[in-house]
């Protein structure tokens, strides 16, 4: 226990002072157990942690309710723990955007790992999101489709596909991109 090791600590001048010892030790205790109550808070409210309330308090901090004002698909009322906790791990991401494209790409690859993205910058303020959905829940497809998972300039318009098939590109061979007798030119169906 912490307390032990603290007492261990008392010179030999005090040690044999049973009063002191018992000051020292309620003293100690108090410390040990409000360092406990901060290591559960900690815990508590870590977002890969937290359950129910928990993330519905870090959802409060970072302005996200569980329930939705976009309607999506097989989504009745309210996130569960899993798909809340996705969203505000996003909200983090976004917030902590740097504004690039390059940025865009490592935020991804934080939340997604391996999901195939591509983005291409139309230079007319608009950007267009290829994504390979493989590796994507139904209820993640909609939230990016909605907007809500994407940091998004204001001014800039995206649009989103979803690709079904391998897209057509030359010397390259990836889960999204082949070339002849594999890829397609257009990756939607």
């Amino acid at each position: 226990m912490i307390t032990l090791s603290y007492l261990n600590l008392i010179t030999s001048e005090f040690r044999d002072q049973p009063k002191f010892i018992s000051m020292l030790t309620q003293i100690f205790e108090q410390f040990v157990s409000a360092s406990n109550t901060m290591d559960y808070i900690n815990v508590g409210l870590s977002i890969d942690m937290a359950e129910g309330k928990q993330l519905d308090i870090l959802g409060q901090y970072l302005g996200q309710s569980r329930k939705l004002s976009t309607d999506i698909v097989g989504l009745d009322g309210n996130l569960n723990d899993d798909d809340f906790r996705f969203l505000l791990k996003a909200k983090i991401a976004q917030a902590a955007w740097d504004g690039t494209i390059e940025g865009i790409e490592r935020l991804w690859s934080e939340l997604f790992g391996e999901v195939g993205l591509t983005i291409v910058d139309n230079q007319d303020m608009s950007c267009q999101f290829i994504i390979n959905p493989g590796g994507l829940t139904d209820i993640q497809v909609e939230m990016i489709s909605s907007g809500l998972i994407i940091p998004k300039p204001a001014g800039v318009k995206y649009t989103y596909q979803f690709m079904t098939k391998v897209l057509f590109a030359y010397d390259l061979n990836t889960d999204d991109f082949a070339g002849y007798d594999t890829g397609y030119w257009n990756g939607v169906s």
